[in-house]
C-alpha cells in the first residue's frame, strides 16, 4: 500500500486485518470509500497521535511560525549548538539554621 490507497468498504471488511497491519506498518493511511456514505480514513494510532501533536503544536500561531522557522533552519543546515545549562541549586526552603 501507498501512503494513501483507496479502498472500498468492502474490499477492507474482507481483508481487515491484513489491512491494519500494512496501516500500523507503514504509518500510511487507507480512504476506506461507501455506498451513499462520506467516506473515512484509516490510520495507525501512533500516526494518529503524530497528527494530534502537530494540530497543538500548530494551533498557536506564534508557535507555529517558531517551528516553522525552526524547520528551515534545520533543512539549511544552519544550526547552532549550545552547551546544556546546569539547573540553579534548589535553594533551602526552610532558611538558616539559626
Amino acid at each position: 500500500m501507498s501512503t494513501m490507497d483507496i479502498i472500498s468498504y468492502s474490499e477492507l471488511r474482507q481483508n481487515l486485518a491484513s489491512v491494519m497491519d500494512e496501516v500500523t506498518g507503514s504509518n500510511g493511511s487507507v480512504v476506506v470509500t461507501r455506498q451513499k456514505a462520506r467516506p473515512v480514513v484509516l490510520m495507525s494510532y501512533d500516526e494518529f497521535r503524530s497528527w494530534q501533536e502537530t494540530l497543538h503544536l500548530m494551533r498557536s500561531p506564534a508557535n507555529a511560525t517558531r517551528l516553522l522557522r525552526s524547520i528551515a533552519s534545520a533543512d539549511k543546515a544552519s544550526l547552532q549548538s549550545h552547551d546544556l545549562i546546569e539547573p540553579d541549586e534548589p535553594e533551602d526552603e526552610a532558611g538558616d539554621d539559626a
